[in-house]
């Protein structure tokens, strides 16, 4: 290891660090976006010197490095991650998130993106982590941006303009249907649908609901 290389990942500690801070102290949440996106850009939880441990350690996964124990991980979860971005808006943090879980060079047992053809990479005296992380599938917000961004372009360019919350977004783009949740008060659930629905969708689900309840 150069000197360069170890103050490099000396400095990577010290933004990590910030980050776990940002986390753990409620007050400091709205430093959370930019601290991720800083580590995610610059590739930083992947390989550090931990101050405290006095340590290298290097994170094959994204999730790991979020669900570690300190002083090497955040010790959250990648929803919470998700849900402290989407709400001070920055979808540029969310779809940044999105997609190191995805594994967006290699997966989680390939994260660099090395065949056959590449060389190894020896390290001597690092701590290495991986629980076999998988990307996340499903209806998730993760694996949602993920694909927006890959099969909708146009939506995902909306989205990291927070034109978009991430489910505006799934919808427009046609992988979720609008859900509504109505007040169990009838009063409070026909001004909820008003400012939803028009007169002839209205129409019509109270002849379903004739019908359903007449059988």
């Amino acid at each position: 290891m150069t000197m360069e290389h170890g103050e490099n990942l000396r400095l990577r500690d010290t933004f990590v660090n910030s980050l776990a801070r940002s986390l753990a102290s409620g007050s400091a949440l709205a430093n959370v976006p930019s601290l991720i996106k800083k580590v995610i850009a610059e590739q930083m939880w992947r390989e550090r010197f931990v101050t405290q441990t006095k340590q290298v350690i290097v994170f094959k996964s994204f999730r790991e490095f979020v669900e570690a124990d300190p002083p090497e991980g955040l010790k959250t979860s990648v929803n919470l991650l998700l849900r402290i971005c989407t709400d001070y808006e920055d979808m540029e943090a969310v779809s940044l998130i999105s997609t190191e879980v995805g594994g967006s060079k290699g997966g989680s047992n390939n994260p660099d993106g090395n065949n056959q053809h590449s060389k190894p990479v020896v390290n001597v005296s690092i701590t290495n982590i991986d629980h076999g992380d998988k990307p996340a599938r499903g209806d998730t917000t993760d694996y949602t941006v993920r694909r927006i961004a890959k099969q909708r372009p146009d939506i995902h360019a909306k989205l990291l303009a927070g034109e978009l919350s991430p489910n505006a977004a799934a919808i427009e783009a046609g992988f979720r249907k609008t859900k509504f949740q109505l007040p169990t008060d009838p009063a409070a659930a026909g001004r909820y649908l008003a400012g939803r629905v028009d007169h002839e969708w209205l129409m019509e689900c109270v002849d379903a609901f004739m019908k359903a309840t007449s059988q």
